[in-house]
């Protein structure tokens, strides 16, 4: 399915993305994902073809142990960094985590210091 040897790597639902993506890997594309494909593989994989990622991910598929294992009240959230990938987890009725190599450290900070700033939002903590 896949002929790059650094795919073989990955799991079938991560090969799935990059066969459909094939094309236009190495373009500067940004591919959004469910989560049954989004994992931190993909994202590191795409990250060498030039393709940015971002999706919901699975409590396994991803988030570091640390995020996955931090209890949120409603309204919190989390956020940790691996490299160009930022993970975000929040609680609304349920945990919600999402992966993306889109965002830049400064946006990550912009972010935070907006999400700080807004009356609405009770907790949030940025993990490196």
């Amino acid at each position: 399915m896949v002929e790059d040897p650094n795919a073989s790597r990955l799991s079938v639902s991560e090969r799935i993305v990059v066969f459909l993506m094939k094309d236009l890997l190495n373009s500067g594309r940004h591919v959004i994902t469910d989560n049954w494909y989004t994992s931190q593989r993909l994202a590191d994989y795409l990250e060498t073809q030039r393709t940015l990622l971002t999706g919901v991910v699975r409590s396994g598929g991803g988030p570091p142990k640390e995020v996955q294992n931090m209890k949120l009240d409603k309204k919190q959230s989390v956020f940790a960094r691996k490299g160009n990938a930022l993970v975000v987890k929040w609680m609304d009725k349920k945990d919600v985590c999402v992966l993306t190599t889109k965002s830049t450290l400064w946006n990550t900070r912009r972010l935070i210091l907006e999400i700080k700033q807004s009356s609405s939002t009770d907790h949030y903590t940025l993990k490196k």
